[in-house]
């Protein structure tokens, strides 16, 4: 089944477009999740960057999209985005923050070359940012 619109269904028949959200909060992690399989993605959950790795190891399915919270504790999704994208050249990037982008390009933190997501954010935000960065 497929529709218009932010919460258009994947047809099942096609091979579901797998996305890793690497979020610390459990809450924020359990509605993001929830959106993004109720949109018809396969969704992956890490809550740092040792288990984001081991399920990229892991995953049976090709990861396309990386969801990553910028601050953290540990590694920062900055870096770890970096790391990934030149381990997994196909894999795209979307970073979220609840930082402002001022604070973010003081701290080296802020990149243009991949989307930003500006906490807190809608539902349809998400969505048509994921989509795009997927370039669907």
């Amino acid at each position: 089944m497929t529709g218009a619109g932010p919460w258009r269904r994947v047809d099942r028949s096609e091979r579901l477009v797998t996305i890793l959200v690497i979020e610390d909060e459990p809450m924020v992690r359990e509605v993001l999740q929830i959106t993004l399989e109720r949109s018809g993605f396969r969704v992956l959950m890490a809550s740092g960057g040792d288990e984001a790795l081991d399920l990229c190891e892991s995953s049976a399915e090709p990861i396309d999209l990386v969801l990553t919270d910028i601050v953290m504790p540990g590694t920062s999704g900055t870096d770890l985005a970096g790391y990934l994208a030149v381990r997994y050249p196909s894999m795209r990037t979307v970073r979220m923050s609840g930082v402002t982008e001022a604070l973010l390009s003081a701290s080296g933190m802020r990149r243009v070359d991949t989307p930003l997501l500006q906490k807190p954010f809608s539902r349809e935000e998400l969505l048509a940012t994921v989509r795009g960065a997927l370039g669907a």
